[in-house]
C-alpha cells in the first residue's frame, strides 16, 4: 500500500509514528532542504546524525531512505520526522506545529546551484581561509584534506603508503575506545571516500598500479577492522568492501601491463597466503582474482600449492574445490574439467551452473534431472535447500510452458515460507483458468488454515493480494488483534469498512490499557485515540478518553497524556 503525505501517520506502525513526531516537535529535524525535483533532504540530530531523503509526487511518497541502521520495519522514526517536517512546510503558517519556514518550490535553489553561485564569486583568499578554519576547528582534518588531494603530492604512493594512511583514518575514528561502534561507521565511511575517489580516478587515468594499491589497502585494512575492532551493523564498511571488490574485478579484467599484472597477482596470493582474511569470502575473492590473472606454469603451480592446504570446515572445502575447478578450466584439459565438474555436482554452486547451462542450451530434461537430484540430496543433508532446486525446476516448467507443472511447483513453493524468488500466488493465478481460480483459491485457503506455523500469516497475505477486504475484517474481528496488527491492515479497511476499523481500534485501546503500564504506553494509547478522531469519530474518542479517566483515575501519567488530547 503506497504511503501518502496526508495519511502516512495512520498507516505506519504507531510506535514509529510516535517517536518520529517527538523528534519533529523537539526540533531535531535540521538542514531541511527542498530541491527542484520534489526531493526533500534533512539531517536528524539524535544520538547520532542521520541523513534522510524523501521523494514526492504530489501527495504520494515515491521513495525514502535514511542512513540509520534501523532494520525492524520499512519506515524508521527519522523518516517519519522528516515527513512531518514536509507536511508542516506545506501548511499555512498558522497551522504549523513548528516554525519551519515554507519554501516555494519554483523559487528554491538546489544545493548545487547555491554552490556554483558561491564558487563563481568567492576569492582564492576567502576559500583558503575557510579551509584553514575548518582544519583548525577539526571539522575537517588535515589528513582528510591531504588525501582528497593526494594526486598533487610528490610522495611515492605505493601499497604501504595507502595502507598506513587508511589505518590512521580508522584508528582516528576508533578514538580512545580503540573501537568503531556502529554509530561511528558513518563517519568512517565519509572519511574513506577520498580513497575510493582516488581508486576510481587512477583507474580512469590508466594509473592501474596506484589503483591496485589503494583498493588492496582498503580491503586489507577494513577486513582487519571488521575482524578486530569494528561493529559494522550499519553495513557501511561492508559497502566499501563491495565497491573495492568490484574495482578489483574490473582491474583484473583489464589488459594490464605485464609488470602491473604480476604485481597484482603477487599481492593477491600474498594476502591469501597470509590468512589475514581467513573466514571471510574476500579471502576467496583474492584467489579468484589471482586465478583470473594467472598466465605462466610457475603461477599455476603456485596457485595449486596454495589450494592444496587442507581445510576442516565443509564450506571452505567446497570453496577450495570450486577454485581448483576454476584453475583447471583456465589451464587444464577440457575433458578432465568436464569430468571433475560432474564428480562435484553435489556442490550447490556447481549444480546451479550446470542447470543454468542446460537451460541456456535448451537441454530441459537434463536441467530437470539435475534439479530433482538436488532436491533428493538436500532432503538428506540440507532440508532447507529443497526449495532452491524446486525454484530451478519451475523455471524449466516456465520455459516449456508446462502449466500443470507450473501450478504444482508454484503451490509447493508458495506453501514453503522460505521461498520468495517469485510471486507464486500470482503465478498460480496466471496459469489457472479464471473460471476455476475462485474454487482453487478457496481450497488453498483451507489448506493454509491447517498449517500451524505459517498458515494465518499466509492467509492474511493472500487476502491482501486478492483484495479480499471483507475476509481481512472478519479475520481481525475473530482474532481480537493488538493495535499494531490492526495498523498493518488499516489501509485495506479504511475505505470500505471505516466504522468497523474504528471499532477494532477502540477495542484494541481498552485491551492495550489492561496489559500495559507506563508513560510510553499511555502516549501510544492517546495517539490511537487521536487516530480515531482523525478517522472521523470524535465522539467515540471523547468517550474512550472519559472511560479511561474514570477507570484509571489513579494513573497520573495517563491523565497527563489524556489532557493533551
Amino acid at each position: 500500500m503506497a504511503l501518502t503525505l496526508q495519511h502516512f501517520d495512520t498507516t505506519i506502525n504507531n510506535i514509529i509514528v510516535n517517536r518520529g513526531e517527538d523528534y519533529f516537535l523537539d526540533g531535531l529535524v535540521q538542514e531541511f532542504e527542498i530541491h527542484d525535483n520534489n526531493l526533500y533532504t534533512a539531517e536528524i540530530s539524535g544520538s547520532s546524525v542521520y541523513k534522510v531523503r524523501v521523494n514526492l509526487k504530489k501527495d504520494k511518497i515515491l521513495e525514502y531512505s535514511c542512513t540509520c541502521p534501523y532494520d525492524l520495519g520499512p519506515v524508521c522514526k527519522h523518516v517519519v520526522a522528516v515527513l512531518y517536517a514536509i507536511r508542516s512546510s506545506q501548511e499555512e503558517p498558522d497551522q504549523r506545529a513548528t516554525p519551519t519556514r515554507k519554501r516555494k518550490k519554483n523559487k528554491a535553489k538546489t544545493q548545487e546551484q547555491k554552490m556554483n553561485e558561491i564558487f563563481a564569486k568567492v576569492t582564492y583568499e576567502e576559500l583558503q581561509e575557510y579551509i584553514t578554519n575548518l582544519i583548525t576547528t577539526r571539522r575537517l582534518t588535515r589528513r582528510d584534506f591531504i588525501m582528497s588531494h593526494a594526486h598533487l603530492l610528490s610522495d611515492e604512493r605505493d601499497f604501504s603508503f595507502y595502507k598506513k594512511e587508511i589505518k590512521a583514518v580508522l584508528k582516528s575514528v576508533a578514538g580512545r575506545e580503540k573501537f568503531i561502534g556502529w554509530n561511528k561507521t558513518d563517519e568512517a565511511w565519509q572519511r574513506l571516500q577520498p580513497f575510493l575517489d582516488i581508486a576510481q580516478k587512477t583507474f580512469h587515468d590508466s594509473k592501474y598500479l596506484e589503483s591496485i594499491y589503494v583498493n588492496l589497502a582498503l580491503l586489507t585494512n577494513l577486513s582487519d577492522a571488521l575482524t578486530n575492532y569494528c561493529d559494522d551493523s550499519s553495513g557501511n564498511m561492508g559497502s566499501i568492501i563491495d565497491i573495492v571488490g568490484g574495482n578489483l574485478d574490473e582491474l583484473s579484467n583489464t589488459d594490464l601491463p605485464e609488470a602491473t599484472r604480476k604485481i597484482l597477482f603477487d599481492l593477491c596470493t600474498k594476502i591469501y597466503k597470509s590468512g589475514a582474511m581467513d573466514g571471510w569470502d574476500w579471502h576467496i575473492h583474492m584467489m579468484e582474482i589471482a586465478i583470473r590473472l594467472s598466465k605462466t606454469q610457475s603461477e599455476v603451480d603456485k596457485l595449486s600449492k596454495l589450494l592444496s592446504k587442507k581445510r576442516e570446515d565443509n564450506y571452505w572445502k567446497e570453496r577450495i574445490k570450486i577454485l581448483n575447478l576454476y584453475l583447471l578450466q583456465k589451464h587444464g584439459n577440457p575433458e578432465e574439467y568436464k569430468k571433475k565438474v560432474q564428480e562435484n555436482r553435489h556442490i550447490p554452486e556447481i549444480r546451479t551452473n550446470l542447470i543454468r547451462s542446460a537451460i541456456e542450451t535448451k537441454n530441459y530434461d537434463e536441467a530437470v534431472t539435475l534439479a530433482r537430484e538436488g532436491q533428493e540430496v538436500a532432503k538428506e543433508n540440507r532440508p532447507g535447500n529443497v526449495s532452491t532446486w524446486q525454484e530451478w525446476e519451475i523455471k524449466v516448467a516456465q520455459q516449456r510452458k508446462d502449466k500443470p507443472e507450473i501450478i504444482r511447483l508454484a503451490k509447493l513453493l508458495y506453501m514453503d515460507w522460505r521461498s520468495s524468488e517469485q510471486d507464486y500466488l500470482a503465478l498460480m493465478k496466471e496459469n489457472i483458468p479464471k473460471t476455476k481460480w475462485k474454487k482453487f483459491r478457496g481450497e488453498l485457503i483451507s489448506e493454509l488454515q491447517t498449517e500451524k506455523y505459517i498458515g494465518s500469516q499466509k492467509v492474511m497475505s493472500l487476502y491482501v493480494k486478492e483484495g479480499m477486504d471483507k475476509e481481512i475484517l472478519k479475520s481481525l474481528q475473530q482474532r481480537n488483534p493488538n493495535l499494531y496488527t490492526i495498523d498493518e491492515y488499516a489501509a485495506n479497511l479504511q475505505d470500505k469498512y471505516l466504522k468497523q476499523l474504528i471499532a477494532l481500534y477502540a477495542r484494541g485501546i481498552y485491551q492495550f490499557m489492561e496489559e500495559k503500564v507506563g508513560r510510553k504506553y499511555y502516549k501510544a494509547a492517546v495517539r490511537y485515540i487521536r487516530k480515531i478522531k482523525k478517522l472521523g469519530d470524535g465522539k467515540l474518542s471523547q468517550e474512550i478518553s472519559a472511560e479511561l479517566r474514570s477507570k484509571y483515575a489513579n494513573r497520573r501519567a495517563l491523565l497527563e497524556e489524556l489532557d493533551k488530547l
